[in-house]
């Protein structure tokens, strides 16, 4: 049974299936609690459903889960989590994916800040993204066919390659490590500051003034 009463829903669960969850119960009483839904547990599959902005902080310490076609509306969604898959999901999180480990992405629109701060083992195809300090102290990251909008992207991290994708904002990958871009397009000031081993193939620059100061770079760059 579902309940519209609580603070936590669904939680702690195994084995969990949901498919067109309707926005009464989705919403429940926000108002009153800041956890308006919590899907806790192993074996998560979710689709065709939305968490509105009252479910402040839905899918904690969750492993095992896929949501799909899922519009996620949630200040801090998706925290400590294990092996998350999101396909063709519509985000407006501004916390989204923090300290998770194995992260999957296939499609869909995300606008967040600070988007999977401190997540590792990550892999994003044919993402468009928006937001400010994506990525940043993220390890062990592959990125294709993705279009970045976003400022002061992968500080900090550690293992990212990123393929055929568009990096458009300011001072971009300051004090990352083993950074390596395949024929991307990057756009913005000052990028690529005190990088250590920065490998670029095929890559195109515009407006990239003041790139690469301090940094240990292997390119064949155009711009």
């Amino acid at each position: 049974s579902f309940y519209k009463d609580g603070a936590l829903h669904i939680s702690p669960c195994d084995g969990v299936a949901i498919d067109a969850i309707t926005d009464d119960f989705i919403t429940l009483t926000a108002s009153r609690y800041v956890h308006a839904v919590e899907i806790c547990g192993d074996g998560v599959f979710a689709e065709n459903s939305r968490m509105t902005e009252g479910c402040r902080a839905p899918v904690w310490y969750t492993k095992n889960a896929t949501f799909k076609n899922f519009d996620i509306n949630g200040v801090k969604a998706f925290r400590e989590c294990d092996d998350i898959k999101l396909i063709d999901c519509r985000a407006v999180s501004p916390e989204l994916g923090w300290c998770c480990r194995g992260v999957e992405i296939e499609g869909g629109d995300i606008t967040s800040e600070y988007f999977l701060l401190n997540s590792s083992d990550i892999k994003i195809d044919g993402l468009r993204f928006k937001g400010k300090y994506s990525f940043q102290y993220t390890k062990n990251v592959e990125i294709r066919n993705v279009v970045f909008d976003t400022k002061d992207a992968f500080w900090h991290s550690e293992n990212v390659t990123i393929y055929d994708s568009e990096i458009k904002g300011e001072y971009a990958a300051w004090y990352s490590k083993n950074l390596k871009l395949v024929r991307c397009k990057i756009s913005g000031t000052q990028p690529f500051c005190y990088v250590e081993n920065l490998v670029m193939e095929d890559c195109e620059t515009e407006g990239c003034d003041l790139s690469f100061e301090y940094s240990s770079v292997n390119a064949t760059v155009k711009g």
